[in-house]
């Protein structure tokens, strides 16, 4: 593949960009340039040129009449029938230097040297040498035959694109980039996101957009691993592998040590981690290195959990610290002659390693926990979200989702859980604080404005890590093409912590359907609901139902303890554990 081979005139380069799925898109994945770039809905490279010409400060004024023209609701007039091939691409809006030379070319005879002259003067707005121009310009027009009113009407509007004129080469080398970046995003995803997000590995807040954007599409970003991620994201059949180097505490020297040692395996993977310690160079794969690779789950699928991990690691070490010793000394033949004659010696890891880690069992990480972690060395939430499981009770208190509030009116009173992901304080002109944060949910993000005084009432709520309740007014932007998406921002008024509202829930419903869990199961899961129930006794009252798929009916069963529960995080916690996706309610 070549990028010889991309044709500027495939239309999958121009539907991507107008639905404003911009993202990654060289010079137009800003949020204002998308806005526009919806609008304008381009279906040319000539369009999208003169898109990146137009959106800068100068020539922003003209935006409006190119819209117009370009959608049809204002007709496109030019002055002089002659400048019809000049302007045509520009929708008669003077965008670019080069039209200028050619209409001092055509209407008024200059040569290419006078037209680069006059150019040039209308850059610097040298006003001597501006009269000038006009002069000659009027006067090569008259020679031409043509309206003198017009030709100076003309004169004034060139002038006036001295305020902001760009050279179209400059514009058209920027998005020929574009264009190649569009054409790959929309043909080639799963390799365009990988080879996005390894140029922006420093930049946790781009990986955090641009992983979003990659699972928006349905692409799935798998979290770091030992045994297939590299120093940059990969891709590994149709998903892309989390970067070892975007791990904080993980450098690129550990990394190529975790790849060397790779290498040094018969399937190109580790086999156990009794195998990554003996292999890996543990000077440069340091204790906070494993620590970070712990964490991010780079470590998983070897038999323990990421508490064990953490706790017993060392254990690890001292044994590969031990056979590199022992080798040294040449030990290594003693023992293992002593294990063939002894198989009682053998340890229980694959490969009858005859000196097998063996460390102490531990409970896993509550998700919690193990979310926190995940965003302490990543950024980010990779392998979950903090409102998996709870977004279902707190639909009693909420408008809608993040995503469903494209379908409310602007101006609308909202509310909607979710978390806050970045927020920014900035002094008024009054010198009172506010700020401005990014919010999510687990179908999206949106803008919240938070003015002094509800900033300064809910400050320390709005810097907790807990799931809040924002209630406000909903603005929305303007959509434009099919599949384009509105930008939504809330101006807040209320902020309230979603914990003490599920405390306020007068009853809790979980139902249990025979679809999914066998009777054997369901026994099971039965038990241990009552268990933590018993657990967490509290004054919501518990209805426990079965759905009985086969029947097509749901049936409440009697719970003999008449307490009722506490909704706390806790308690939701070791629900949702248990029943992975749990069907409830909350009243």
């Amino acid at each position: 593949f070549s990028t010889k081979d991309i044709s500027l005139k495939d239309q999958g380069i121009y539907s991507i960009m107008c639905k404003g799925d911009t993202a990654g898109i060289f010079q137009f994945e800003g949020e204002g340039i998308t806005d526009l770039i919806r609008k304008a809905q381009p279906n040319c490279f000539e369009d999208i040129v003169a898109i990146n010409a137009l959106y800068r400060p100068g020539p922003m004024d003209m935006i409006p009449d190119y819209l117009a023209r370009k959608n049809g609701s204002k007709k496109v007039e030019y002055l002089f029938s002659q400048l019809e091939d000049i302007l045509k691409e520009t929708y008669v809006i003077v965008v670019y230097q080069e039209q200028v030379q050619l209409i001092a070319s055509r209407i008024a005879n200059y040569s290419l040297g006078e037209a680069d002259v006059l150019r040039r003067a209308m850059g610097k707005k040298n006003a001597e040498e501006m009269a000038r121009q006009k002069s000659r310009f009027l006067d090569g027009a008259q020679k031409n035959s043509h309206d003198l009113e017009k030709a100076e009407e003309l004169f004034d509007l060139m002038a006036k694109f001295a305020e902001y004129g760009f050279n179209k080469s400059h514009a058209a080398a920027y998005c020929v980039v574009a264009a190649y970046t569009a054409y790959l995003k929309n043909y080639y995803p799963v390799e365009f996101y990988a080879a996005l997000l390894s140029t922006e590995m420093s930049d946790t807040d781009k990986i955090v957009k641009y992983v979003k954007d990659a699972r928006r599409r349905g692409i799935n970003v798998r979290p770091p691993h030992i045994s297939f991620s590299e120093f940059k994201f990969n891709v590994v059949g149709e998903e892309i592998a989390f970067s070892l180097g975007a791990i904080k505490g993980v450098g690129e020297a550990a990394v190529e040590a975790i790849v060397e040692a790779r290498e040094k395996t018969e399937n190109k993977k580790f086999d156990s981690l009794e195998q990554f310690f003996e292999l890996v160079d543990l000077r440069r794969v340091n204790k906070k290195t494993i620590e970070s690779l712990i964490k991010a789950g780079a470590l998983d699928d070897f038999g323990y959990n990421r508490a064990e991990l953490s706790l017993g690691y060392t254990k690890f070490i001292e044994r590969a610290d031990k056979r590199r010793k022992d080798n040294e000394l040449g030990q290594e033949s003693l023992f293992a002659f002593a294990a063939e004659e002894n198989p009682e010696m053998n340890g229980k890891s694959e490969g009858g390693d005859h000196d097998a880690v063996l460390i102490d069992s531990a409970p896993e990480w509550t998700r919690s926990a193990r979310l926190t972690y995940e965003k302490e060395v990543l950024g980010f939430y990779l392998s979950g979200h903090p409102l998996d499981g709870i977004d279902d009770l707190l639909k009693a208190f909420v408008t809608s989702n993040v995503s469903g509030l494209e379908n409310s009116p602007s101006k609308s009173k909202v509310s909607v859980a979710g978390l806050i992901s970045t927020l920014k304080e900035i002094i008024t002109k009054k010198g009172t604080r506010m700020a401005f944060a990014t919010f999510e949910d687990t179908s999206g993000s949106l803008e919240l404005v938070i003015f002094p005084d509800v900033f300064a009432k809910n400050e320390a709520l709005l810097k907790t890590d807990g799931a809040l309740i924002i209630s406000g007014v909903l603005e929305k932007g303007e959509t434009f093409g099919e599949g384009s998406r509105p930008a939504l921002k809330i101006l807040v008024d209320k902020v309230q912590s979603a914990q003490d509202l599920l405390k306020t829930g007068k009853q809790l419903t979980i139902c249990l359907s025979t679809e999914k869990f066998t009777n054997d199961e369901m026994a099971s899961k039965l038990s241990l609901l009552k268990e933590i129930m018993i657990k967490h006794p509290g004054s919501t009252s518990f209805i426990l139902q079965v759905e009985l798929a086969e029947m097509d009916k749901i049936v409440d069963l009697e719970v003999s303890d008449p307490r009722g529960i506490d909704p706390s995080p806790q308690f939701f916690e070791k629900i949702t554990g248990l029943l992975d996706e749990p069907k409830w309610s909350l009243n």
